[in-house]
């Protein structure tokens, strides 16, 4: 993965080279804390991201690693620094479990994003009126909260287009079949599709009903996995 210029991939280069500072220097996550007087768990929380450090911890932790070339320490620090900067998604932590700021963040950072659908369009393909249909249809949220995740997904989609990333979303036949939103929404879909397929800026392909037992079908198999068939994001990568 190539350096990013995103908060959360600058907070994983910063968790990994930290992490391997340290078992470089021969010494725990608790030797850490011990010798710097931390809370016991704060090496681990900065290790797996979940607490971004302040650039001054850095420099405390690589002094006691022993890095003294000032270019890796200037460049650490930078990148403590950035990894602190709040990325364009925060504003709608009120809407979104903590677990997808971590995926926006990388997808707002990849070149390449890979998907595939069994039952619903994309999020980055939705029109507006398909995603204001299918999310205040689960009947859980109010008006004003339907429109901020409609938001989330339409700021996901700019961000792509304004990237330049490349996405490629492989859907089954029923994720264009099943009517969300009426047969008005739904044609409007799908003709948001076949314009954006048609102008390049996504590959999409569709597996038929016809293409028993194909390979993705197989490997989300529920009575394989023991798990319902949900196959959805594959990956995302720079």
């Amino acid at each position: 993965m190539a350096a990013g210029s995103g908060p959360t991939v600058r907070r994983r280069q910063l968790m990994a080279e930290l992490k391997r500072l340290r078992e470089a220097a021969g010494l725990t996550q608790e030797d850490v804390a011990g010798r710097l007087d931390w809370h016991p768990t704060k090496v681990m929380r900065i290790e797996t991201g979940r607490t971004p450090p302040h650039p001054n911890d850095v420099r405390v932790m690589l002094g006691l690693y022993g890095v003294t070339d000032e270019t890796a320490l200037a460049g650490l620090v930078s990148l403590a620094k950035d990894a602190r900067q709040r990325g364009w998604w925060y504003s709608y932590r009120d809407v979104m479990v903590s677990r997808l700021e971590v995926f926006i963040g990388l997808e707002s950072e990849a070149d390449t994003i890979r998907d595939f659908e069994l039952a619903m369009i994309p999020g980055l393909l939705q029109t507006t009126d398909y995603a204001r249909a299918l999310i205040g249809g689960l009947g859980s949220y109010d008006a004003a909260e339907v429109e901020r995740r409609v938001e989330v997904r339409t700021t996901r989609q700019q961000q792509l287009a304004a990237s330049g990333g490349k996405l490629w979303a492989i859907l089954d036949e029923a994720a264009i079949r099943r009517v969300v939103g009426g047969q008005k929404i739904m044609a409007a879909q799908l003709r948001h599709l076949a314009l954006t397929a048609e102008s390049g800026r996504a590959v999409i392909q569709v597996v038929p009903y016809g293409a028993v037992h194909h390979p993705r079908l197989r490997r989300h198999d529920p009575a394989r996995r023991g798990l319902p068939g949900d196959g959805r994001r594959e990956s995302i990568r720079r």
